[in-house]
Formats: structure tokens, sequence, C-alpha cells
């Protein structure tokens, strides 16, 4: 072709193809609620922030969660369903549909997809099973772990929600720590303030005033902790009148919150919501007049964020990636000590300097992690892998 020709005129004006990113939905256990509404936040940041990726959610038809306006959907035929044949087949299936690159946003690390093109990233969240006592946690076999190692090794890029996740997933999981990039969870537009809302705490019998602890109950969150610092402070401040509001659904076969609740005589003053609507979450939130956070361990602490943005005080467990997350806007304790959990709630509750103090800095903390900048830092790691990408829409 000849420097004259029209020809090369019309190639270089015509659009060049947005590289195709397939954020994978599909093997995320429908149980992992929340996994799903942070990772509606997230796709709909990366549509509005990286406009010269074609995002793309994979699901499956029976999903009625984690859906994304203006962000089309890849539906995973049913021949795909069962892991081994995922493993086996899938990477032929993305590259039909001209996928360039995969992200599982959870751990799911399939066979190892040798011989394709596609690149492979995944978040992790933390790595509790590998890194926590049997007794916490349903434990990684050395198998299971010797296998999620190798698997691991295979993807191009590993990210994490803190680095705390960081260094747990460069110690247990065996990742090259250049191989892992950090990108912080954001907090949702709807956790503010003025997200009070009477009708939604009737809904769940919550009257104020109140503590709130907002967690699957299960026991490596520790929420056991929270009831017997509750009945301390209540011990110390016989005329408080708050109550001790538990939001988050218990685990099966897991009684030992209840059991202390009626060991201590706490019925009448302790409210479990169970499963909560995700839309009623941030008014209980802006209702509180403190938030309890005493997990044994995280790999972000979404409650830390998510009560610093409610302009409610936060005290937290002094472990894992809180204190990263919570900076100097919250009060730390250590979690397996009682009377520390109730002096600091008594200096976030009583003391109103320190109170004021936490909810300043609180508000200034969380408007530091927005979704926005994990979009903008998780489209950076993607571009990373596929090269240059043009941006002429």
């Amino acid at each position: 072709m000849s420097p004259g020709d029209p020809r090369g005129a019309r190639d270089r004006a015509r659009p060049k193809r947005r590289p195709l990113v397939a954020i994978a939905v599909d093997r995320l256990d429908r149980r992992r609620h929340t996994f799903g509404l942070l990772l509606e936040h997230l796709v709909a940041a990366l549509r509005d922030e990286a406009p010269d990726l074609d995002i793309v959610l994979v699901r499956d038809r029976g999903r009625t969660d984690i859906r994304v306006a203006g962000v089309r959907e890849l539906f995973v035929p049913a021949a795909l369903a069962r892991t081994a044949a995922y493993s086996r087949l899938a990477p032929l299936w993305f590259q039909r549909h001209g996928v360039a690159l995969v992200h599982f946003p959870f751990l799911f690390a399939p066979a190892s997809w040798a011989g394709t093109s596609l690149r492979r990233v995944v978040t992790i969240h933390g790595a509790s099973r590998a890194a926590l006592d049997e007794d916490l946690v349903a434990k990684f076999s050395d198998a299971e772990l010797s296998k999620t190692r190798r698997r691991l090794a295979a993807f191009d890029r590993v990210l994490t929600v803190s680095n705390s996740a960081k260094l747990e997933v460069v110690e247990h999981y065996r990742v090259p720590a250049d191989r892992v990039t950090v990108v912080y969870n954001g907090v949702g537009a709807a956790f503010r303030p003025d997200a009070r809302n009477a009708d939604a705490l009737e809904k769940y019998g919550v009257k104020p005033p109140y503590l709130l602890t907002i967690s699957t109950i299960k026991l490596k969150k520790n929420v056991v902790a929270s009831v017997r610092a509750f009945a301390r402070l209540r011990e110390r401040h016989p005329d408080m009148p708050h109550a001790l509001v538990l939001v988050g659904y218990t685990m099966a076969g897991y009684t030992e919150v209840d059991d202390e609740i009626r060991r201590l005589g706490l019925e009448e003053h302790v409210v479990k919501t169970g499963w909560t609507e995700s839309a009623d979450i941030p008014a209980l939130y802006a209702g509180a007049d403190l938030v309890v956070f005493p997990s044994l361990h995280e790999g972000f602490g979404l409650p830390v964020v998510e009560g610093m943005a409610s302009g409610v005080p936060v005290v937290a467990s002094n472990v894992c990636s809180i204190p990263e997350v919570g900076g100097d806007a919250i009060l730390l304790f250590d979690p397996t000590d009682v009377d520390a959990i109730v002096d600091a709630a008594e200096r976030a509750l009583f003391d109103p300097r320190v109170r004021r103090s936490l909810v300043d800095r609180g508000l200034r903390r969380a408007g530091s992690f927005t979704w926005a900048e994990a979009a903008r830092r998780t489209a950076a790691v993607y571009r990373g892998l596929l090269g240059s990408v043009s941006s002429e829409l």
C-alpha cells in the first residue's frame, strides 16, 4: 500500500476494538451476598472509569443478583456448570467470545489454562483458610492448599484488598509479591450520616439508642465478644439506655452467641436482625451511637469503613487489616480482652471530645475509600497485562 493510498487513511480512521475484559461471577456462591454488592459497585465504577475497556459480566442464567446498568452480560452454558468441565472447556468458550482477560473477583482458581492467550486475574479477599487455626475456620487440608498454590501460580496477577491480605497471600499461597497488587474496596454512597430511617429500624425491631455489631455470626467474627463487652458495659453503667443490635445471619449450627445472651440475661437488651435487606443497612449504621467490630480476622473490614462513612464512632480489633483500614480514625482493642473492648467503647460513647474526634476523622478517612479509585487501580492492572490499550471509541 502506497503512502497516498486512501485505504490507509480509512484504516487509521477506523476505531480500534476495545479489549474485552470478562468479570466472571458465575462461580460465586449465591450465599456470598456481600461480595455481590461489592462487585456491583466495582463493575459500575469500571464502566465509568475505564471507557477504553469493554467490560462484560459472565454469569449463569440462574442468578438474579449482580446486575449493572450499561454493562452487557455473557451467560455460561449449562455444559460448563461442573467445575471439571469449566476448567477444561471455559478457556475455549471465553476465547470464542473474543475475551482477552478473565477476572475472577474472589478466590476461584480453575485448573491451569495452559496454551491459551487469555490473561488471568483473581482477587483474594483474605487467606483465612490457610492462615487461621482449624477451630476458627474450615481450614484447607495440605492437599487443598497445595492445589490452590499450583493453580494460583498460573494467574498473571493476584489482587488483594489490603496490604495485610497481600502478606497472607505471599506467605500462605506463595505468590511472589511482585505479582500481587493491592486494590482497596470502596464504600457505597448510601453510607452517610443522614441515612437514618425510622421505618427501616422499625422493620427489625430496633429502637435507638444502640450499639451496633454487623457481621455474619460465626466463630471467626467473634460476635460473642460484643455480647460480653455489652454486658460488662451495663455493669459499669447501670443506667445506660442502649441496646446491642447484631446485624447478620447466623451460620448453621453456631449457637455460642445465643447461648451467651441467655446466660448473661440480655434477652431484653439484644436485638438480632438476622439476614437484612441491603437497602436497610445504611440506616442501621446511621442510627447507631457506636460500631463495635471484634473480628479475629479480616482481609479488609468493610464495617469499619461503612461505620466511619456513616458518621458513627468505630471501635475495632487490632488485628490483620483493621488498623490499616481504620488508621487513626478508630479506637483499637485486643479482641480477646473483654475489658479492653469495654474501655474503648466507654471512651467512644461517653467522652464528648473523643467522640467528636472519631466522627470527624472517620468521615475524612472513609472519603479515601472510593469505588472510582478501586476501578482506576483495577483497570491499570488490566491495561498492564493487555499491553497498550487505545482509548479511541
